[in-house]
Protein backbone atom coordinates (compact mmCIF):
# COMPACT_ATOMS: atom_id res chain seq x y z
CA UNK A 1 0.00 0.00 0.00
CA UNK A 2 2.91 2.59 0.86
CA UNK A 3 3.94 2.34 -2.94
CA UNK A 4 0.55 3.14 -3.91
CA UNK A 5 0.28 6.30 -1.96
CA UNK A 6 3.85 7.41 -3.05
CA UNK A 7 3.04 6.86 -6.67
CA UNK A 8 -0.28 8.77 -6.21
CA UNK A 9 0.45 11.80 -4.09
CA UNK A 10 2.82 13.64 -7.23
CA UNK A 11 -0.26 13.27 -9.29
CA UNK A 12 -2.11 14.48 -6.93
CA UNK A 13 0.34 17.68 -6.43
CA UNK A 14 0.55 18.24 -10.26
CA UNK A 15 -3.21 18.46 -10.51
CA UNK A 16 -3.64 20.74 -7.83
CA UNK A 17 -0.59 22.87 -8.88
CA UNK A 18 -1.74 26.06 -10.15
CA UNK A 19 -0.47 27.03 -13.64
CA UNK A 20 3.24 27.96 -12.65
CA UNK A 21 4.67 30.84 -14.32
CA UNK A 22 8.40 30.05 -15.26
CA UNK A 23 11.02 32.30 -13.40
CA UNK A 24 12.82 34.48 -15.93
CA UNK A 25 16.11 32.72 -15.47
CA UNK A 26 14.29 29.27 -16.04
CA UNK A 27 13.21 31.33 -19.32
CA UNK A 28 16.88 32.34 -19.97
CA UNK A 29 17.97 28.59 -19.42
CA UNK A 30 15.06 27.51 -21.28
CA UNK A 31 15.99 29.65 -24.37
CA UNK A 32 19.86 29.08 -24.30
CA UNK A 33 19.12 25.40 -24.54
CA UNK A 34 16.98 26.07 -27.70
CA UNK A 35 19.54 27.68 -29.43
CA UNK A 36 22.43 25.44 -28.35
CA UNK A 37 20.06 22.00 -29.64
CA UNK A 38 19.65 23.92 -32.44
CA UNK A 39 22.78 25.38 -33.16
CA UNK A 40 23.97 21.41 -32.68
CA UNK A 41 21.37 20.12 -35.23
CA UNK A 42 22.08 22.84 -38.19
CA UNK A 43 25.46 22.37 -37.40
CA UNK A 44 25.24 18.84 -38.28
CA UNK A 45 23.31 19.61 -41.16
CA UNK A 46 25.12 21.42 -42.76
CA UNK A 47 28.25 19.28 -42.62
CA UNK A 48 26.71 16.44 -43.82
CA UNK A 49 25.62 18.59 -46.98
CA UNK A 50 29.13 19.99 -47.29
CA UNK A 51 30.50 17.04 -47.41
CA UNK A 52 27.56 15.68 -49.68
CA UNK A 53 28.56 18.75 -51.98
CA UNK A 54 30.14 17.59 -55.71
CA UNK A 55 31.84 21.05 -56.14
CA UNK A 56 33.30 23.58 -54.31
CA UNK A 57 30.68 26.59 -55.29
CA UNK A 58 27.95 24.44 -54.29
CA UNK A 59 30.20 23.97 -51.00
CA UNK A 60 30.65 27.89 -50.73
CA UNK A 61 26.81 28.07 -51.16
CA UNK A 62 26.05 25.53 -48.43
CA UNK A 63 28.57 27.01 -46.01
CA UNK A 64 27.03 31.24 -46.53
CA UNK A 65 23.80 29.80 -45.89
CA UNK A 66 24.87 27.97 -42.56
CA UNK A 67 26.86 30.70 -41.26
CA UNK A 68 23.62 33.20 -42.12
CA UNK A 69 20.92 31.46 -41.03
CA UNK A 70 23.06 31.05 -37.95
CA UNK A 71 24.47 34.48 -37.57
CA UNK A 72 20.26 35.53 -37.86
CA UNK A 73 19.60 32.78 -35.55
CA UNK A 74 21.99 33.77 -32.45
CA UNK A 75 21.29 37.32 -32.83
CA UNK A 76 17.62 36.47 -32.42
CA UNK A 77 18.13 35.05 -29.13
CA UNK A 78 20.61 37.43 -28.13
CA UNK A 79 18.12 40.35 -28.35
CA UNK A 80 15.23 37.78 -26.78
CA UNK A 81 17.89 37.50 -23.70
CA UNK A 82 18.82 40.74 -23.65
CA UNK A 83 15.11 41.79 -23.04
CA UNK A 84 14.18 38.86 -20.81
CA UNK A 85 17.45 40.25 -18.90
CA UNK A 86 16.26 43.48 -19.09
CA UNK A 87 12.41 43.00 -17.67
CA UNK A 88 13.75 40.43 -14.96
CA UNK A 89 15.85 43.66 -14.06
CA UNK A 90 12.98 46.58 -14.08
CA UNK A 91 10.74 43.87 -11.83
CA UNK A 92 13.39 43.45 -9.38
CA UNK A 93 13.90 46.90 -8.43
CA UNK A 94 10.17 47.12 -7.83
CA UNK A 95 10.10 46.95 -4.12
CA UNK A 96 13.40 49.03 -4.11
CA UNK A 97 11.73 51.74 -6.05
CA UNK A 98 8.70 51.66 -3.80
CA UNK A 99 10.39 51.43 -0.51
CA UNK A 100 13.08 54.61 -1.82
CA UNK A 101 9.65 56.46 -2.66
CA UNK A 102 8.39 55.74 1.00
CA UNK A 103 11.37 56.91 2.60
CA UNK A 104 11.45 59.78 0.28
CA UNK A 105 8.01 61.08 1.42
CA UNK A 106 8.68 60.40 4.91
CA UNK A 107 11.86 62.45 4.63
CA UNK A 108 9.87 65.50 2.39
CA UNK A 109 6.95 65.17 5.57
CA UNK A 110 9.70 66.00 8.00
Amino acid sequence: MGTTTEKAAPKAKAATAPEAKETPFELASDLIAELAQTNFDETIEAANALMAAKDPKTAFEVQSDFMTSAFKRNLDGMRKLNELTASAMRDSMVPFQQRWTEAFEKFRAV
